[in-house]
């Protein structure tokens, strides 16, 4: 393979937490773990060669089960979770290949991701380096003041949701990383680390973007939903 592409699971990390005790991505989603959405849709992406998967120190022994139930054999790692998302990433960094050109990391609650999603993603990562999902909003929207007075009324089109599958490119990626460690900035997210050395990031709209579930509410949703994942 001469391009290849490395993607790495956050599957622990507050971010990852519906509350303090649960983490999002052991909980069932149509009688199967949250995280095994993600892992399926990775594993069946072509353009990734490896995974490695961050998760909570506690919840390590639940991962092997859900890699070999899903028979899932790009995993390369399991790692645990730092007290940030940039600190798990920083931990996973050490176990991806010096020879991949693009990293993808995702979000393990946010099950709905699919491997042309995620190829498609790589594919202009390594055009403009930092590639998010996103799907632009159909609603009318507006930007808000203070006491929630309207100021400005916004095109159609002009305001995007996004989040995971974020893909980079190696090189943007590890200069982030070094400029954070120059700079000695206590960044918490992948993102912040990336502003600090520029990069433009550009959205693409994925076939289905993947939402995130952050309370019992949403998964209890989702699970009436047939065809959401």
């Amino acid at each position: 393979m001469t391009s290849t592409s490395w993607a790495v699971i956050m599957a622990g990390g507050k971010d990852e937490m519906i509350n303090p005790e649960t983490c999002t991505a052991f909980l069932n989603l149509h009688n199967q773990p949250i995280l095994s959405y993600s892992l399926t849709a990775f594993e069946h992406c072509p353009d990734i060669e490896g995974v490695i998967i961050v998760a909570p120190r506690d919840r390590l022994e639940q991962v092997l089960p859900v890699i070999q139930m899903f028979g899932c054999h790009k995993v390369r790692k399991v790692v645990p979770s730092g007290p940030t998302q940039y600190a798990s990433l920083v931990a996973a960094m050490k176990y991806v290949d010096e020879e991949a050109k693009v990293i993808v990391v995702h979000e393990a609650s946010r099950p709905g991701v699919t491997a042309a999603d995620i190829s498609e993603q790589i594919k202009l990562a390594r055009k403009h380096d930092v590639v998010f999902a996103g799907r632009e909003l159909s609603e009318q929207t507006v930007l808000v003041g203070k006491n929630a007075v309207i100021e400005q009324h916004l095109d159609q089109g002009a305001v995007w949701k996004f989040g995971s599958p974020m893909a980079v490119s190696a090189v943007a990626l590890h200069k982030a990383i070094d400029a954070v460690t120059k700079k000695r900035k206590n960044v918490k997210t992948v993102i912040e680390a990336l502003q600090l050395t520029g990069p433009a990031a550009r959205l693409v709209k994925s076939s289905r973007f993947p939402l995130k579930i952050s309370t019992f509410d949403q998964l209890r949703e989702l699970e009436q939903v047939v065809g959401a994942v």
